[in-house]
This record gives structure tokens, sequence and C-alpha cells, in this order.
């Protein structure tokens, strides 16, 4: 880097970082460069909530007329800013940011960290100060000045695509944000945002954004619940089905019963309306006990049946032909019993083919419900997580909003978005 470029900055406190990141396109450890005399433990205050332009103020000891001054505001207007029960600073301009930090001779990179965590989110006003000096519209910044910003607005990417995407717990709510579409994004943007112009209520986007998105989630939720409904519902009537074929069938497989008291002959008499109950309770726990993998064939099922009745009738078949004059009944025992094995094969064999679809469908299924729950679950902590204002609550709300600023910003640049414009508020 030209000595000539270096003597440009406004900012020589951070003029080791400038040089560095002109050299190397980045700013490294020990520290990340700090500048020169920031704040002790200042990383660790921001972690905390605590606002960098307070966090610098306090740390130079400047009056509320000297720190108005230094940011080109009144002494009434900076009052207001620093007394903001909602915030301290929250509507702070990149301008008055310029200002403050052309005062301290302090980069806006520096009033933070560069640390790529995303626990060390700034507040959106340095990060659209930063965009600012990147662009440098009037010329007035030195290549390293806006190197070092360039580098930031990096940096804040990497807090929101790596670090905020690597947490688990965040790992789906990442995974929607980034499916959303820019112009939808843009849009809640700007109607949070007037207009598109940084403000306070910027910081409202996650908030906005997570009730949407939640609601979103949660009908996805119940539309997969649904179809698991719909399913259970579709197999339920096969089963149905089934059992009223099978019930339906005449009873006239005949049983022999022995030589009555009286020593006549031997009497048949149809078998139990039980038999049907036997075979729906067989195939159900059949069913039920085996995932079956695809649909067997018919003749499978016409043999598993024909096994299955021979089981049941094989004692009293055994009694008839060891009795003589029995032929005629067993001829017609054995017409009747190949009829009911086809009859039963038949009202069987559509349910088995509805449970192997059945199974096929559910389990796909099953896994986007549970993924779509696990993603109610990531975006309900989330959105609680904003809502309650905690520590990292806030810290979200900060990540999130600079996030969309910089996206729309890529957006404009690329011409996608000429609707969408975010511009700083001129206040």
């Amino acid at each position: 880097m030209k000595l000539s470029t270096l003597s440009r900055t406004p900012f020589h406190h951070s003029a080791e970082a400038i040089n560095q990141v002109s050299r190397v396109g980045e700013v490294t450890k020990p520290n990340f460069k700090e500048a020169y005399e920031s704040p002790q433990c200042k990383d660790t205050q921001i972690e905390h909530g605590k606002d960098p332009l307070s966090l610098w103020i306090e740390h130079l000891g400047l009056s509320d007329g000297k720190a108005a001054r230094f940011m080109g505001v009144t002494k009434e207007a900076y009052r207001a800013l620093k007394n903001d029960k909602r915030g301290a600073f929250l509507d702070t301009t990149p301008e008055m940011v310029i200002n403050f930090c052309r005062r301290i001779k302090v980069h806006p990179a520096h009033l933070g960290s560069l640390d790529q965590n995303y626990m060390q989110s700034l507040p959106p006003y340095v990060t659209a100060a930063n965009m600012l000096i990147a662009k440098n519209p009037l010329g007035e910044f030195g290549e390293g000045d806006t190197n070092l910003a360039t580098y930031a607005l990096r940096v804040e990417q990497a807090r929101f695509n790596v670090s905020f995407q690597g947490k688990e717990i965040y790992a789906e709510v990442a995974q929607v944000l980034e499916a959303l579409k820019p112009e939808d994004l843009a849009g809640v943007f700007n109607f949070v945002s007037r207009e598109g112009k940084l403000t306070s209520e910027s910081l409202e986007t996650a908030s906005v954004l997570g009730e949407y998105l939640l609601e979103r989630e949660q009908d996805r939720l119940a539309s997969y619940q649904l179809e698991r409904d719909r399913l259970g519902a579709r197999l339920s009537e096969k089963y149905l089905d089934m059992c009223r074929r099978l019930g339906a069938q005449d009873a006239y497989l005949f049983v022999y019963r022995g030589d009555d008291k009286r020593g006549g002959k031997g009497k048949v008499k149809p078998i139990d309306i039980l038999l049907r109950n036997l075979i729906k309770a067989y195939v159900y726990n059949q069913i039920n006990q085996n995932e079956i993998a695809e649909t067997p064939k018919k003749s499978d099922v016409r043999y598993w049946v024909s096994r299955f009745y021979d089981g049941l009738v094989r004692e009293d078949y055994n009694k008839m032909l060891s009795h003589l004059g029995m032929h005629k009944e067993i001829s017609k025992w054995k017409v009747r019993l190949s009829s009911e094995i086809k009859e039963t094969t038949e009202a069987i064999y559509p349910y088995l083919k509805a449970r192997t679809e059945f199974s096929r469908k559910i389990g796909g299924l099953t896994a986007y419900y549970e993924a779509a729950q696990t993603t109610v679950d990531s975006v309900e902590n989330w959105l609680s997580e904003i809502q309650a204002r905690t520590r990292e609550g806030q810290i979200l709300q900060r990540l999130f909003a600079n996030h969309m600023i910089m996206m729309m910003a890529d957006s404009q640049k690329n011409g996608m978005q000429p609707q969408n414009v975010w511009t700083p508020d001129p206040r």
C-alpha cells in the first residue's frame, strides 16, 4: 500500500488494520489489529449488548456537548439519541457515525470487533457507515479506508452465513431464511423500515419475519399431519372393505362332528362365522408385525391363504377321510374350499396393496413431518429470544438487520430490485 494512500485516512488509530487489509486482504490476529487505545474488554461488553457508541464515549470520557459535536448534531438531538428508552443510539445515521469516527480517528470497522463470531454483530448503523465508506460516492475516503470497510462487511456477512448458520439450534432457521426470495425479504424490511431507510424499527425486521415464518412453518406442519391422517383414513377404508367382503362370504365349509348318541350316521354342518374373524385377525396381525416392502403377488397371497385354511380344517378333513360314505361330502367340501380360498384372496389382496402403498408414502411423509417439526421448534426458539429481548435476542436483531441491508444493497448493485433500495435516513 502506498504511504500517500495511508496518509489520506482520517482514521489514524486504525492505521495498522488499514495497512494489513490493503496488503493481504484481511485483518488477522492477534486481536484483529485493534484500533489504538480501544476500550478494555470491548468485545465482551458488545457481546453482552453494550452499544459501541456508548462504549467509546464512556471510554474517552466525552461530555454530552462534546459527543454531540463529534457526531455533528445538537446537544438536544444527542441526548434524545442517548436516552432513547428503546435503546441508546438506535436512530443514529451512518453520517453521524462517520463524523464521530473522524473525530476519534477510529475507523467504523473498529468500533466493534472483526471477529466472525455472530455474537459480535454490531448495530446496523455501524454496518451502514461501513457500506457508505466502501461505496465512497464522493471520493472522500482513501483506498485503505474503503478496503477496511469492505473487509468489515465481509466479516459481518460471515457472522450470518458461517457462524450463525453453523450453530445447531439455529441451523433450521438459517435454511428457511436462505430459501426466502430476496424480494420477499426486502418487502418486509421496507415495510418495517420506512420504505427502506435505516431506523430503529429496522431491528424489528427479525421479529416481524420470525412471526411470518413461524406461521408458515406451522401451516406446513399441519398440512403434513393432514396428509398423514388422510393416508391413514384411506388404509382404514381398505381394511374395513376387506372385513366386509370376508364377512359377506357364505360359510359352506363342512366339518365332521362325529356320530350322534343314537348311533346314526355322522353329520356335517357349516364352519362358524368365527373363521372369518380368525382370518381378519390373522391378516391384520401379519401386516402390522411385518412391514411390507412391496405388494406380494396374488398367487403368493392365494398360497398363503390356502396354507392357513389347511391348518384350520386339516383335522376335520382327516376325520372325513377315515369314514366311509363321506366321498360326496368331501368332494363338495373341496369345491367350496377352493371357492373360499379364492374369495378370501380377492378380499385380502386390495388391502395388502394399499398397505404397501401406505408404508411407502408414510415413511417419507413422516420424515418431512419430523423435519417440519424441527424447523418450527427452531423458529420458535429464535423468535422467543428476539421477542424477549434477551442478550442473545438483541444480537440476533442486529445480525439479521445487517444481513438485510447488505442483501438489499447487493440486489440494488446487481440491478435485481430497483423498487427496493436501502438508503440512509437523512435525519
